[in-house]
């Protein structure tokens, strides 16, 4: 398959194509290896050093690629449907906004500390059982929103069938304006509920994944 295809505007030759191929080396590119089963990054990436968005969604990825240390630029990477097992090799990514990885084998929220400009973390259908995984959080100064689970329960974390865990996150997470698609949860109650108060006794808002995870990139565009 050919996984390199440049980043131009479906309108910018009038007839919706893609336009003339380019080299990843030209620094116009932008890799096409979402859906593809790839059980590994190629080596090539590392040399798009422009990148501002990366969508690996849909593969056979088992952990985190080393490459990625290269793509400094980087504000939004989607790693959903994968098998990845643990968060790391982000240390270089520090204008990253957006980390998406949604459906896959993460047991505990660790090696993001470093991602200063880090506002939504999507980690629907994990593994993370505990509150203590979650313990680097608060070290992210612009965290604006985490998804533990849809808004609507599904795809939730072993953690999220605690019953003070909304309460145990917002405070470690007294900052937080969106969890699991509630927006402002610091002023729905959770604070002042007891760990039994049903779900439905809060006022939810909005949720960028209340229809739980879409591929193809439909983030990208999506307000936190």
């Amino acid at each position: 398959a050919d996984l390199w295809s440049p980043v131009q505007s479906p309108a910018a030759n009038g007839r919706g194509g893609r336009g003339r191929r380019a080299s990843p080396a030209a620094g116009l590119t932008e890799p096409q290896l979402q859906s593809n089963a790839i059980t590994s990054v190629p080596t090539e990436i590392g040399a798009l050093t422009g990148l501002t968005s990366l969508a690996l969604f849909g593969n056979a990825i088992s952990s985190l690629p080393t490459e990625l240390g290269a793509l400094t630029g980087l504000t939004q990477l989607d790693l959903s449907g994968n098998g990845i097992h643990r968060i790391e090799g982000l240390d270089n990514l520090r204008k990253l906004k957006k980390l998406v990885l949604v459906n896959n084998r993460i047991s505990s929220v660790e090696n993001i500390s470093k991602c200063p400009s880090l506002e939504h973390v999507l980690l629907q259908g994990n593994h993370i059982a505990s509150l203590d995984s979650f313990l680097e959080l608060p070290l992210l100064p612009n965290l604006k929103s985490i998804y533990l689970r849809n808004i609507d329960g599904t795809q939730q974390n072993p953690v999220c069938c605690a019953p003070d865990y909304r309460i145990q996150l917002l405070k470690l997470l007294p900052g937080l304006r969106n969890l699991d698609g509630e927006r402002q949860p610091t002023n729905v109650g959770y604070l002042d509920n007891s760990p039994n108060t049903s779900d439905k006794e809060n006022k939810r808002g909005p949720s960028v994944s209340g229809d739980g995870w879409k591929p193809s990139g439909w983030w990208l565009d999506k307000p936190g």
